[in-house]
């Protein structure tokens, strides 16, 4: 008895070293040499002061900036009375409303009729930007639906579209090995190199 009770505590240790501690320094420290953007975060500063991630998506609501998928949690935005008490919203995913469910269906709608509200154009709108992402913080968007954008911003920087394409064409991202996936911009970075325009 004494026996197996002396060769679990062997295994616990063991397995509690190689897993608890071995393991996962080794996995940061291999991240930290190789990928040290992408496993702190890929954060963007300006002045030493984080604006955001190139992960996460993040609200942009004025005309003058392209603006990204709708968001069924709200991209987690933690309330400001919330966040002065240390109170922080750290939330992702969809909404799991079904195709029929008239909640689901009503914010469609609104998505609708916000964008069109905000975007003269006679083109259909892009169903990527009425639809939320399944993770709801998607930080990309396909070329279609940053294009669908051009003729707002372009507006309201007083700038040209073609100066709103540049932008989008400097920062798109093509497939993986040329056939994986599909081009895609990033919101957060389109919008910062806009900024500079002016």
């Amino acid at each position: 008895m004494s026996g197996n009770l002396i060769t679990s505590i062997r295994v616990f240790t063991t397995m509690t070293i190689l897993t608890g501690i071995i393991y996962p320094v080794s996995v940061w420290a291999i991240g930290q040499v190789t990928f040290k953007d992408n496993a702190n975060g890929s954060l963007i500063r300006i002045n030493d002061k984080v604006i955001g991630s190139k992960l996460i998506a993040q609200p942009f609501s004025q005309d003058k900036y392209f603006q990204p998928r709708p968001s069924a949690v709200n991209y987690g935005v933690t309330p400001d009375a919330d966040y002065k008490k240390g109170n922080f919203v750290y939330t992702s995913g969809g909404s799991n409303l079904g195709p029929t469910n008239k909640k689901l269906i009503d914010g469609l709608n609104a998505n609708i009729k916000a964008l069109k509200a905000k975007n003269k154009t006679s083109e259909k709108i892009p169903l990527e930007l009425i639809t939320a992402s399944a993770s709801g913080i998607d930080p990309d968007l396909s070329l279609k639906s940053a294009l669908w954008q051009v003729p707002r911003i372009a507006e309201s920087r007083k700038v040209s579209e073609d100066k709103v394409r540049e932008v989008i064409d400097k920062l798109t991202e093509r497939p993986f090995l040329g056939f994986n996936g599909e081009s895609r911009v990033n919101v957060l970075m389109m919008n910062l190199e806009l900024d500079k325009l002016q």
